[in-house]
């Protein structure tokens, strides 16, 4: 198996079809892996990126497994430096990993993992990553624990009691009617009928963004972002941080849209925006994924997040 090294935007956008090719062969494939999260991630990014491209042989036209990743130098407590290699959609990616031709991925993960090893770095990071268990251990068998040392990411105590390595989905039915009934408890059901009945009502209506409208209705939700986390998170961590979520939501939303990857519905009262829910549209597994959320902290009926989900 060769492995080439992509690292120009020029070089990105010339195997697009091939990525997406083998993006749709690939069962393990999902939404932070297309191409479209990938190249929108790395045009944004303030550090050096690059992607490990297999193929069969050095003659091959055509690619059969992508690995993207990140090489940022970062300073040591005791203020020295290393070179710390991560995943290409960390740290802010849902999911991180690679993509190859399903029958192919014995040998092209080994040919990742080894040519892994050969790059200029101190520590290794696989953040989020998500591979089946036989995937993740053909790659993480080339790292032998005689030369190697591996531990699991521990998350920083957070203080809300909540295990942020568990992800939350549900599986749903054919039918709205069959979800209330099949999923809903009476309480719940009822007040799913009695919220959207409020929201129908001719003081209130659903949008969706048109490419007329995205930059508002973006900077609209980041707002509402903002007024409810951005002062828990810069206390809690460092004063940047909220600010840097915001930018990297931004550029993200902006490229989801651009390509068809993006479900935005937009609660109204009057002329004001309530509620704004951002889910990424994952086509090939006929998924949704919850990105970001935001109200209008003030307006308790009806309840803007709870309508909108």
């Amino acid at each position: 198996m060769h492995v080439d090294v992509i690292k120009s935007r020029d070089m990105l956008l010339r195997v697009r079809s091939n990525w997406e090719a083998v993006y749709q062969a690939d069962p393990e494939a999902q939404l932070y892996m297309s191409w479209t999260w990938i190249a929108g991630w790395f045009e944004k990014l303030g550090c050096q990126w690059i992607v490990l491209a297999a193929k069969a042989d050095a003659n091959s036209s055509d690619y059969v497994g992508f690995f993207p990743l990140q090489l940022r130098t970062e300073q040591r407590r005791d203020g020295t430096f290393h070179n710390e290699l991560r995943t290409g959609g960390g740290y802010f990616a849902g999911y991180t990993g690679f993509i190859c031709d399903p029958k192919l991925d014995r040998s092209i993960i080994p040919a990742f993992a080894d040519h892994t090893k050969r790059l200029n770095w101190a520590r290794l990071h696989l953040e989020n990553i998500f591979a089946s268990p036989e995937r993740l251990a053909l790659f993480l068998n080339e790292f032998p624990s005689s030369d190697f040392v591996t531990e699991k990411i521990q998350r920083p105590d957070e203080g809300d009691g909540i295990d942020h390595d568990i992800y939350v989905y549900v599986n749903l039915p054919d039918s709205w009617d069959a979800f209330l009934y099949e999923r809903l408890d009476t309480k719940a059901r009822r007040n799913a009928r009695a919220a959207l009945r409020q929201a129908e009502d001719g003081e209130y209506k659903i949008t969706t963004p048109t490419a007329e409208t995205i930059e508002d209705d973006i900077e609209a939700l980041l707002k509402f972002w903002e007024l409810q986390w951005a002062a828990k998170l810069a206390a809690r961590y460092n004063p940047r941080l909220p600010y840097g979520m915001m930018n990297n939501f931004r550029n993200m939303l902006r490229c989801c849209f651009a390509d068809n990857a993006l479900y935005l519905p937009i609660l109204w009262q009057g002329e004001n925006r309530i509620g704004i829910q951002a889910s990424l549209i994952d086509w090939k597994n006929r998924s949704l994924i919850s990105l970001l959320n935001g109200r209008d902290l003030n307006v308790k009926r009806p309840p803007p997040g709870f309508v909108l989900h």
